[in-house]
């Protein structure tokens, strides 16, 4: 199943797997369960806007 959500923390909560997509290409894995979920999210679309690929 996917689901596209917002809401990290409740996604963290399901999920096995969780991905960020970002400008319609997968940019990067999170790990599901981790406290900082938002912060790393973040980070990698940041990095992403700074050194596209």
């Amino acid at each position: 199943m996917l689901v596209s959500s917002h809401h990290l923390d409740e996604v963290s909560r399901v999920a096995d797997r969780i991905v960020v997509v970002h400008a319609g290409r997968v940019v990067a894995p999170l790990p599901p369960g981790t406290a900082d979920l938002e912060q790393q999210f973040f980070s990698v679309v940041l990095r992403e806007d700074e050194n596209p690929t």
